[in-house]
């Protein structure tokens, strides 16, 4: 994890704790600097997706809060607060994210369920889809592979699809391609780009 540089106080011990007392500003004396509860949540999120996940083995997070001066009572306020959960995994490892997060989870695994679930009303004929696909080719100017054409075929005909790869694959081709078909098909539909 690249160390975040926090801003540091010149300031005495005691000016800290004063400053502290004034402003409700979180203090680590042990590393003479102080926090706003704003920074403080900031550096919580930084720490708990710094291994590009939305939850962090316990462990590790409070060693990484320890590394950056979050105390053990800067941790213990944010649970009081609600800010952060804890969960266990299946061998009882515990792990740490925000409520936020877990919830935005939860609701997204709950969509994912719903629109795995419906019943797909649409059923267009492979040749419509696949003669919409070469129309696309021959107006980008492109070739799909094989196993780009299929993803446009099952996303036209599925209540949801995720397509994945690697930078350069061709996702977002892929995904002006869907939105043209099924535009020429006369659908609605909704596409969503995720890129890192």
């Amino acid at each position: 994890m690249k160390k975040k540089k926090f801003k540091k106080t010149p300031k005495t011990e005691e000016q800290v704790y004063s400053t502290w007392a004034e402003s409700g500003e979180v203090v680590n004396p042990k590393k003479k600097y102080y926090r706003s509860p704003k920074e403080l949540k900031d550096d919580v999120v930084e720490i708990i997706s710094s291994n590009g996940s939305t939850w962090i083995k316990k462990e590790l997070f409070l060693t990484e809060c320890d590394d950056t001066g979050i105390t053990s009572e800067n941790i213990k306020s944010l649970f009081e607060e609600d800010y952060l959960v804890e969960e266990n995994d299946k061998e009882g490892i515990p792990y740490i994210s925000t409520r936020e997060i877990k919830e935005a989870e939860e609701e997204i695994a709950r969509l994912i369920y719903w629109h795995c679930n419906v019943k797909v009303l649409r059923r267009f004929p492979l040749s419509r889809i696949t003669e919409l696909i070469k129309k696309y080719e021959e107006k980008e100017n492109i070739t799909l592979a094989n196993e780009q054409r299929m993803a446009v075929i099952k996303a036209i005909n599925a209540p949801i699809c995720v397509i994945t790869g690697v930078a350069g694959a061709g996702k977002t081709t892929i995904d002006k391609i869907i939105a043209g078909v099924f535009k020429d098909l006369g659908e609605a539909s909704i596409t969503c780009n995720l890129a890192p």
